[in-house]
């Protein structure tokens, strides 16, 4: 959930992934901007219980609404230093994130816990118990499910976790579990991945999210994100017959099209698979490709020359696939709800551009609109273009970029200090994106009781550490994976051919008897740092040379059939899925 961007200007984004200033959101001219952006396998569910969540939906300080948490630290009503007793009235109730006491989270939803038919998603890879680097996707999770509840959304929301291989768990420990449960998010395991995964596989799961066939719409919004407004708007706006915005939604950054960590799809039954099909075709392309094994042309499909059209940015316009992420989640994204879906909305600054499909199939520009998203009904919160809140990446003063705050990089809040003040009072929340966010945390931590001493909020950041895997969707990652795809397909049409192939009879005296079995044994003691290639390779080749030789090939004159096997050492455990599939 962390785009790394382009910070200094200079077109190399390499070189400053995820650096990016805190700046003034003050511009009021939205073309002036100074910040930069940024097969299907069952999912497991767990759905939140009618017990545990009612009422819950702001951050009361109210000790009624305490006494019905169940206690998990034994450390009771604990403030954690701080000034809990305080008698300003400001911090009577810390369900006002944004100061302005127009909360309306407070109000039990009786139908809560029914499914909504839209939902935001969110997505946390990397999982692994023994390195928490993915609690503070998890915190933001919370953190963003309560602002959104404070300015009214009725939607449901959605969190998806994926475990590394290693992982010895299935599910998140009770007490993580409890916590996402009691603000009524519905919980989703991901299918734990097999051999080697990066950030940029990990991006590529998030388009998981057309399988949630329930919903009409879903916005899937990175883990690094906080919403600073109720967004139900773009669900509201993409549906019914006099519709604003289409049924899928992209909003462009200031050099990108596309911006993977923030854009609305509608799922459909065979639409996840339509998709991975797309991702095997790219593939299948690229094997003979060099490094790094993607065409800036054709990219996942579609040559912008050759079709005489363009992408278009904030800021810019181009008609290769070589912007930030191209390769990745944004490029494919981008071709997904633009050339295969067809019916989409392209959020441009203070523009968004309607593209359809006329009768006879032609793709055209039916509408577009000027600042359409600045002029909503008060429920969505109030339109703040001219806001002193600082936030990252000020990519646009216009909805819906004013409503969410993307912390990149090392501006995640749980990556930096405490700021100054008492983080309970409303009065603390309005100076930053970032006091927003301690501002819900520190009033989640209380009602949840999640144990967390806030005075010592360092020691739990550095217990957090750095991200499970990483910031950046390396075009290394992509190689490597083009290489397995294609060596695996190798593998897979060979041991068919040879499954198929008739028994070979070497001589008459062997005539409809078994063939002797030779076993070959290996012994992997080590996995291979980085990449898993080499490995793949050396299994591939050692398997050709042993079936070559054996009474598999007529052409050998043996007599012998063949079993491999692998002795694993514990120390290399990580990797013997690798050999297996080889």
């Amino acid at each position: 959930g962390n785009v790394a961007t382009d910070a200094d200007d200079d077109g190399n984004t390499h070189d400053d992934a995820g650096a990016s200033a805190v700046v003034d959101a003050t511009d009021d001219d939205a073309d002036d901007d100074k910040s930069t952006q940024d097969g299907k396998n069952s999912i497991v569910e767990t759905v939140p219980n009618d017990d545990d969540a009612n009422g819950d939906e702001g951050v009361d300080d109210d000790a009624d609404t305490n006494k019905n948490i169940e206690e998990t630290d034994g450390g009771g009503d604990d403030d954690n230093a701080i000034d809990a007793n305080d008698d300003d009235d400001d911090d009577k109730n810390a369900d006002d994130a944004d100061g302005n006491g127009d909360d309306e989270g407070g109000d039990d939803d009786a139908g809560r816990n029914n499914t909504s038919a839209y939902a935001y998603v969110f997505m946390v890879g990397g999982v692994n118990e023994k390195q928490p680097g993915y609690l503070g996707f998890l915190y933001n999770i919370l953190v963003a499910s309560e602002v959104l509840r404070q300015h009214g959304s009725k939607a449901d929301i959605v969190a998806f976790f994926q475990f590394v291989a290693e992982s010895d768990l299935d599910e998140l420990p009770e007490k993580e579990a409890r916590l996402l449960v009691s603000q009524n998010i519905k919980v989703k395991y991901l299918p734990k991945p097999t051999g080697e995964f990066t950030y940029y596989d990990l991006q590529l799961e998030k388009f998981r999210i057309l399988t949630l066939t329930q919903y009409r719409r879903v916005l899937y919004v990175d883990s690094d994100i906080l919403p600073l407004n109720n967004l139900d708007y773009v669900f509201d706006l993409s549906d019914g017959p006099d519709a604003t915005l289409k049924e899928n939604m992209v909003v462009a950054t200031r050099g990108e099209p596309s911006n993977g960590g923030f854009f609305m799809l509608r799922p459909g039954e065979g639409e996840y698979e339509e998709l991975q099909g797309i991702i095997a075709q790219q593939m299948h392309d690229a094997k003979d490709l060099p490094h790094p094994k993607f065409h800036n042309g054709n990219g996942w499909g579609h040559n912008f020359k050759k079709a005489g059209d363009h992408w278009k940015s904030i800021k810019e316009t181009g008609s290769m696939w070589s912007y930030w992420g191209a390769h990745c989640d944004q490029g494919l994204l981008y071709y997904w709800v633009r050339y295969v879906k067809r019916e989409t909305s392209l959020v441009i600054g203070n523009t968004v551009h309607n593209w359809s499909t006329d009768s006879k199939g032609k793709h055209f520009l039916e509408k577009e609109l000027k600042q359409p998203l600045n002029k909503l009904p008060e429920k969505y919160g109030a339109f703040k273009p001219k806001s002193s809140m600082k936030r990252p990446l000020n990519v646009s003063n216009n909805r819906p970029y004013t409503d969410y705050a993307h912390f990149t990089g090392d501006t995640k809040p749980w990556r930096i200090d405490l700021p100054a003040g008492n983080c309970l009072k409303k009065s603390y929340a309005p100076e930053s994106a970032a006091h927003t966010w301690f501002h819900a945390f520190c009033g989640l931590n209380k009602k949840l009781q999640m144990g967390i001493d806030m005075a010592n909020w360092e020691a739990e950041r550095h217990r957090i550490g750095d991200a499970p895997l990483g910031n950046k969707p390396d075009w290394a990652a992509m190689s490597r994976r083009v290489t397995k795809t294609a060596a695996d397909k190798l593998a897979k049409e060979k041991s068919a051919e040879a499954d198929a192939a008739p028994a070979p009879v070497a001589t008459a005296a062997a005539h409809n008897h078994t063939h002797p079995t030779v076993a070959y044994a290996i012994s992997l003691i080590k996995c291979p740092a980085g990449s898993s290639a080499g490995l793949i390779d050396a299994s591939l080749v050692l398997r050709h040379s042993i079936h070559q030789n054996s009474v598999r090939n007529p052409a050998s004159g043996s007599k012998y059939d063949y079993r491999m096997y692998a002795i694993v050492h514990e120390q290399a455990q990580s990797c013997a899925a690798v050999v297996e599939q080889a």
